[in-house]
């Protein structure tokens, strides 16, 4: 009996958002970590069913995208979607990986293919598009925290580029109906917030976001997003708060860390990126 290889996909951006050096690369993610885990307990009987980690270079978001990771540590966490945004072009659907794992200096994540497969298989809202990842850093800075965070976790990688609304409602529910019952399951949504602002400028968009998100007020976060210049991710979030409606009436959002680039690039605070780290939970039975 014979066995096909196993396909590979990855890393997109080792060098570049993050380091090359294995060593070097799992020291830097677990010190993200280890600060991470200063993070604000979210209350007895609480389970994270999505984060909001952002994508820059580790240097400037690694720390903030470290606070949403360890605040899901504690969790038997063993499948781990990640909703990215697209920067490098549009589809009228969601892009998924036909591969059956995604490489990091670290080593591999395997990807769950059977949930990638039922996602494909109800309707045309989900689609194999490997051409959309090749450029693509907002997913591929994740998978290396998934690979220190949650060891033996899967992965199942989403591109969801900006579309109609029903449409991203609609992956919501989806996800939901594959996932949502599985108490190990984690959405990451991938997003940084506003963007090329000044210092003192995106603090107050980025806390009018972040106040928004923690009230569930997605409708002013999506109709402002193009004056704002982010959140890039809407998409993405827009899609988790879809996920995490389903769950009922018990949802919350825990603000963990809201900083931009200036707090770690001083000389450029004239014109900066935000980051937030946040968590979705619910009520845990």
């Amino acid at each position: 009996m014979t066995h096909s290889p196993t396909t590979t996909f990855g890393p997109t951006v080792a060098g570049r958002f993050y380091p090359q050096n294995p060593r070097e690369l799992r020291s830097s993610v677990e010190s993200f970590l280890a600060e991470g885990k200063s993070s604000p307990a979210l209350g007895p009987a609480r389970r994270i069913v999505a984060l909001v980690a952002p994508h820059a270079g580790y240097v400037y978001s690694g720390s903030i995208a470290g606070m949403a990771y360890a605040a899901a540590q504690p969790q038997s966490v063993r499948t781990v979607v990640v909703l990215s945004p697209s920067h490098h072009g549009r589809r009228p659907f969601v892009c998924t990986l036909s591969a059956d794992a995604y490489d990091t200096p670290l080593g591999t994540v395997p990807i769950a293919k059977s949930i990638v497969d039922a996602l494909v298989a109800k309707g045309d809202l989900v689609q194999y598009d490997d051409a959309l990842f090749r450029p693509e850093h907002a997913l591929d800075v994740h998978v290396p925290f998934v690979k220190v965070a949650f060891p033996g976790a899967q992965l199942v990688p989403l591109i969801v580029p900006m579309m109609p609304r029903d449409r991203l409602e609609g992956l919501g529910k989806l996800l939901f109906q594959v996932i949502g019952h599985d108490p190990h399951a984690l959405l990451i949504a991938s997003s940084d917030l506003s963007h090329f602002y000044s210092y003192d400028e995106a603090r107050t968009i980025d806390e009018a976001i972040v106040s928004e998100l923690e009230r569930n007020d997605i409708e002013t976060v999506f109709l402002k997003h193009d004056e704002r210049r982010g959140p890039c991710g809407i998409a993405p979030i827009m899609t988790a708060w879809a996920y995490a409606r389903n769950f009922g009436s018990t949802g919350l959002v825990h603000r963990l860390s809201v900083k931009n680039s200036g707090d770690v690039y001083r000389e450029g605070r004239d014109r900066v990126v935000g980051y937030a780290a946040l968590a979705l939970s619910v009520a845990d039975p």
